[in-house]
């Protein structure tokens, strides 16, 4: 699993290079190891920004939901009050 991890990181880091004109200037000068560090740097900051999205949308529904659910916590619907008698 962790190879996948670092496949999509370093596919999002490399597309945003291959993308952005001065990225692109600036990855082909670098060789070697640069080259891997600068497409994981950006592939990272794509990671990390995708994970802070997702929280976010996580948490306003999360709130969303917890205000919904507000007047079903303090007003309970009423029970039937019918008894059985046997």
């Amino acid at each position: 699993m962790g190879p996948l991890v670092i496949m999509v990181v370093l596919v999002c880091g490399f597309w945003f290079t291959e993308n952005h004109y001065q990225s692109r200037i600036r990855q082909a000068r670098t060789n070697g190891w640069t080259s891997y560090f600068y497409v994981a740097m950006h592939g990272c900051k794509f990671v990390i920004q995708g994970f802070c999205l997702v929280l976010f949308i996580y948490l306003f529904l999360l709130i969303v939901s917890l205000i919904i659910s507000i007047p079903i916590c303090l007003c309970p619907p009423m029970a039937s009050k019918t008894s059985i008698r046997g």
